[in-house]
C-alpha cells in the first residue's frame, strides 16, 4: 500500500491506472469520553483504509492501493462537546472533486470508508457516487466504460439496529463504548487512555429527546460499556468488515455498477439528501410565485368583466 501524500512524481506516474484502488478515509472530531481522542473516527477510518490497501493487494495479483490523506468532515454527530461539523454538500463536493481529479488522470476505482455511520453522512457519500456515474452517461442510459466506480463501503456493513434507530439523524445505541474503544485500541492503543474505573453508561435520552437534548448541547462522553474492549475484539471487528468490503472491490472490477452495490437505505429518505432544504425551499418559493401569478390574473380578469 502507497500512501498518497509520500509518493515522488514518478513513482505516481507508474501505477497502474486501471489496477489501482484510491482509498479516501472521512470522519469527525467530537468528544467520545475521556478515554478516547476527539479524532477516534477520522483515526479509525484511516487506519481501517490502510488495513484495506493491505488485503488488496494480497489478495488480487498486481494490483496496488493508494491511501489518500484524511478528512475531518463530519455531518451527524452524536454529541456537542467538541463537535466540528460541516454543512453536508461540502463533504459531497469534496468526494467529487476529488475522485474527479483522479479520474481525468486515469484512475477508475475509488473506496470511500466513513468513521461516521450516521445518515446523512453515508446519504451524502452515496450521492456523490450517484452525480458521478450520472455524468458518464451515455444517450442518458447507459454508464460509460471508464466512469469512476465509487464504492461508499460503510453504507454495505452498518447493522440492522443502528438502521432502524437512526434513518434520519444518528442515534446509535452506543458512543466511546465496546466497539469504538476496541478498534481504537487495535488502531492507536498510545492514544486510548486507562479503562478501569469507567462504569457502563446506558444513554436516557433517545430518539426525539435526543434529538432535543443534542440541539440544545445538552450530549457529551460516551454511553456503552468500553470496560470490556479489547484488542483481540478490535481485531474480529475490523477483519469482519475487510471480508465484508472485498466482496464488492471485486464485483466493482466486474463491472457491477456501484449504485447496486451500495445502498444504506438512509438513501430512501430525501431529508438527507445533501441539498434538500433548498430545493425545498425552491419549491415553496415557485409555488408562491406561481400563486402570485393565478391571482394577479385573476382580479385582472374580474377587473377587466366589471368594465
Amino acid at each position: 500500500m502507497k500512501t498518497f501524500s509520500h509518493l515522488k512524481p514518478h513513482e505516481f506516474a507508474t501505477l497502474p491506472r486501471d489496477r489501482t484502488w484510491v482509498l479516501i478515509p472521512v470522519g469527525g472530531i467530537e468528544d467520545h469520553g475521556s478515554h478516547l481522542p476527539l479524532g477516534s473516527d477520522l483515526m479509525e477510518s484511516r487506519s481501517l483504509a490502510a488495513r484495506l490497501g493491505e488485503r488488496i493487494e494480497a489478495e488480487f495479483a498486481g494490483h496496488h492501493s493508494l491511501l489518500f490523506p484524511s478528512a475531518a468532515l463530519n455531518i451527524d454527530r452524536q454529541t456537542t462537546a467538541a463537535s466540528i461539523r460541516f454543512r453536508p454538500h461540502v463533504l459531497r463536493d469534496y468526494l467529487i472533486d476529488c475522485v474527479d481529479s483522479f479520474h481525468r488522470q486515469g484512475f477508475q476505482y475509488f473506496a470511500v470508508v466513513s468513521g461516521n455511520y450516521g445518515p446523512k453522512q453515508l446519504t451524502v457519500i452515496e450521492e456523490a457516487s450517484q452525480i458521478l456515474a450520472k455524468r458518464s452517461k451515455r444517450f442518458l442510459f447507459f454508464t460509460g466504460k471508464k466512469s469512476p466506480k465509487v464504492l461508499s463501503l460503510c453504507s454495505s456493513d452498518i447493522e440492522l439496529e443502528k438502521k432502524s434507530r437512526s434513518l434520519i439523524w444518528a442515534d446509535f445505541p452506543e458512543h466511546g463504548g465496546k466497539r469504538d474503544t476496541s478498534l481504537g485500541l487495535l488502531f492507536f492503543p498510545e492514544h486510548v487512555e486507562s479503562l478501569s474505573g469507567l462504569p457502563g453508561v446506558e444513554l436516557e435520552k433517545t430518539g426525539w429527546s435526543k434529538k432535543r437534548a443534542l440541539e440544545q448541547g445538552e450530549l457529551s462522553g460516551y454511553w456503552g460499556t468500553p470496560s470490556e474492549a479489547s484488542s483481540e475484539l478490535g481485531t474480529r471487528l475490523a477483519d469482519q468488515k475487510i471480508a465484508q468490503w472485498l466482496p464488492l472491490i471485486a464485483a466493482s472490477e466486474k463491472g457491477v455498477s456501484s449504485l447496486n452495490l451500495i445502498n444504506s437505505r438512509y438513501a430512501k429518505i430525501p431529508l438527507n439528501y445533501s441539498l434538500f432544504m433548498v430545493w425545498l425551499m425552491a419549491f415553496f418559493i415557485l409555488f408562491f410565485f406561481m400563486g402570485w401569478i393565478y391571482f394577479s390574473m385573476l382580479t385582472l380578469f374580474q377587473g377587466a368583466q366589471l368594465q
